[in-house]
């Protein structure tokens, strides 16, 4: 099944009062809210399939700083530009354990854990997608038991198919979907 969020997106760009949008300024990612938004329409459409209930808990966000964003770095802007960012209110219940590639930029080989929430959906799930699953990935391992999350250029099938999950997840953006024939 394919979940596109794009009317949900549009949807919250009113209902958030105090957040500026749900994507950063100079960044092509979703912010921590746009992120929310993409993993609820993600997380509904799985409870429907799967028979489980789940309640939407909505979110709010504060203010906690700013960041440089990737078209910013790309153009060479400075720090003019920089987006704000907001942070979840209370911030998602989880533990994990991450395999980092390259510290210097962060980048998650994969990341594992569980759910610290006693209502969270009694599934694992394998998630593996492009940068928009940072800022949906918080959200996403609160709701469910046990989760994978991988960058999707890092995905090990032979390791999807060994843990044997509920749930797998594919997250692609528009601009790479030619790469799904691959």
């Amino acid at each position: 099944c394919v979940v596109y969020p794009g009317e949900a997106l549009k949807s919250a760009k009113n209902a958030y009062e105090g957040v500026d949008a749900l994507y950063y300024k100079s960044d092509t990612d979703w912010n921590y809210v746009g992120g929310y938004v993409g993993a609820v329409e993600l997380i509904k459409t799985i409870s429907q399939h799967t028979g489980y209930t789940w309640e939407e808990r909505p979110r709010t966000f504060e203010l906690t700083g700013t960041v440089n964003g990737d078209l910013q770095v790309m153009a060479g802007l400075g720090g003019s530009y920089n987006s704000l960012v907001y942070t979840p209110v209370p911030l998602p219940a989880f533990e994990s354990t991450k395999k980092i590639l390259n510290a210097k930029n962060n980048d998650i080989l994969w990341e594992s854990g569980r759910s610290l929430d006693e209502n969270c959906l009694p599934l694992s799930v394998y998630v593996t997608g492009d940068s928009f699953r940072s800022a949906a990935s918080c959200y996403l391992k609160e709701t469910f038991s046990d989760w994978i999350i991988t960058s999707r250029y890092y995905l090990d099938t032979e390791d999807l198919v060994a843990r044997k999950p509920d749930v797998f997840v594919y997250m692609i953006v528009e601009r790479y979907l030619h790469e799904l024939s691959v």
